[in-house]
């Protein structure tokens, strides 16, 4: 059988154009380049501007910085008049002085700026006025702050993203609705943001710089949320935000000491506040609107109020102490919180709920509550006044009172499976008429323990309890 000539010429022809076997010496490396550096970019310094713009990109794509811009004398430093631009500082700063009056403006849609500094600015450091924008990783160094902090350092419209910021010693940032700002952090800021409905602020810090003013912090319009946001070192108050508000692990706190704002968190109807601490941050801590939750909060060294809350409005599983009153509210619920040496634990008016919680060293008054209200399954310890009922129609059942008295001055309340340990004088005062009092234990058995007017319905008192009805009271 003979060899195929033209197979013979193709082998020898492809072993001739294959190349080495053997790899290179060393660990394999990566050659290719990311997107970002083989995409079509145009370099800034390259365009035009006009009367009133350094620089003008009037059309969509890529565009970089090749060094630093420096500008005076003009309404903005970089001009974007077209949408779908992507601008890349590549670390480097465009600055102007109090005679320009924003660094880089756009009003069209689609903006991407990311990877530099922006500094200076009379107004405005970043205005980007339309939708769906992106600013990431750029570091705002006094910018929209030229004589002071009042300017805006960033402006985005609706449905934008803010993403790896530092803002130093600059204005606020303003925003239109559906926006999130995430992993930002703000220092010597004043009131560093405002928020538009339904925005979203998350991993934020905000070094306040031990600023005072009637503006908050934070100013949020309603259905937003805050979440891990840290304040610290403001004398303002941290949040000022509308309806439907959820904070949510978040902190807010003043090291040395309490700040002189008039509260640290004000929202409307429908917050939520959850897993939130306040150590020494204004005169009041929270202050909610009708319907609305706060649970596992931890509130320390105030002056003022921890908790002020409206109509229908829940306290679950928080911790007070050391605060002029723990909680103001009507018709609220208290579940599950710890009251420890508040001068006032909280006074509660109409309709309100009480239950499983425990109220440690009031100063002056554990609880006191209004008409219709109900306290259950507490437990009071220390101070000098444990339950004051001043109005009727109140359920009093269940509950510890541990050298605390029970003081009800009104009728038709109940006070019923109460235990009274190492009772004073008077544990129990009830002076006026028409209430029931059954089933209650005394740790003592002298009547005098107990001051209880004509004209209740009371169950026997007895030190037998083998022999104590159902309904008899029993000292022991």
């Amino acid at each position: 059988m003979r060899t195929s000539p033209v197979l013979t010429i193709t082998v020898a022809a492809t072993a001739a154009l294959a190349g080495p076997l053997t790899p290179p010496p060393g660990a394999p490396a990566p050659t290719n380049k990311t997107l970002r550096q083989v995409e079509p970019s145009t370099p800034v310094d390259t365009l035009p501007g006009d009367a009133t713009a350094l620089h003008i990109i009037s059309e969509p794509g890529a565009y970089h910085l090749t060094g630093n811009i420096e500008a005076t004398n003009l309404d903005r430093i970089i001009q974007i008049t077209s949408t779908g631009v992507s601008l890349d500082l590549r670390g480097f700063r465009v600055r102007g002085d109090a005679t320009v009056d924003a660094i880089i403006e756009s009003n069209n849609i689609s903006i991407t700026i990311r990877n530099g500094t922006i500094a200076g600015g009379d107004d405005f450091g970043l205005r980007l006025n339309a939708t769906g924008h992106i600013v990431e990783d750029i570091t705002f160094s006094g910018a929209g702050a030229f004589f002071n902090q009042d300017g805006v350092a960033l402006s985005v419209g609706f449905g934008s993203r803010v993403s790896g910021c530092v803002f130093t010693g600059s204005g606020r940032v303003t925003t239109g609705d559906a926006v999130l700002i995430e992993n930002c952090t703000f220092t010597e800021a004043r009131n560093a943001l405002v928020l538009g409905n339904g925005c979203v602020a998350r991993d934020v810090t905000i070094d306040g710089g031990l600023d005072s003013g009637p503006e908050a912090v934070i100013t949020a319009e309603s259905g937003c949320m805050l979440e891990r946001v840290s304040i610290v070192r403001s004398f303002r108050q941290a949040v000022f935000a509308g309806l439907h508000t959820s904070i949510v692990g978040c902190s807010f706190t003043n090291d040395s000491s309490a700040s002189s704002a008039s509260r640290a968190i004000g929202v409307g109807r429908g917050a939520v506040v959850v897993n939130t601490r306040i150590d020494r941050f204004g005169t009041d801590g929270i202050r909610v609107g009708a319907d609305s939750v706060v649970a596992y909060c931890t509130i320390t060294t105030l002056d003022g109020t921890a908790i002020g809350a409206e109509g229908g409005a829940v306290i679950d599983r928080c911790t007070l102490s050391s605060v002029g009153i723990g909680v103001v509210g009507e018709r609220v619920i208290i579940q599950d919180s710890t009251f420890t040496a508040c001068q006032r634990g909280a006074l509660l008016d109409t309709e309100s709920i009480v239950q499983s919680s425990r109220f440690t060293n009031c100063v002056t008054e554990g609880l006191a509550v209004g008409f219709g209200s109900a306290v259950r399954d507490c437990i009071f310890r220390g101070g000098s006044t444990g339950v004051t009922v001043a109005m009727g129609d109140c359920v009093i059942e269940g509950n510890q009172f541990d050298s605390q008295p029970l003081t009800v001055s009104s009728s038709d309340s109940v006070i019923d499976g109460n235990t009274f340990t190492d009772p004073n004088t008077g544990a129990l005062t009830v002076p006026s008429a028409g209430n029931l009092i059954i089933r209650n234990r005394f740790s003592s058995t002298l009547a005098s323990v107990t001051n209880i007017g004509s004209g209740n319905a009371v169950g026997t008192f007895t030190t037998n309890p083998a022999t104590a009805g159902p309904c008899d009271n029993l000292r022991f």
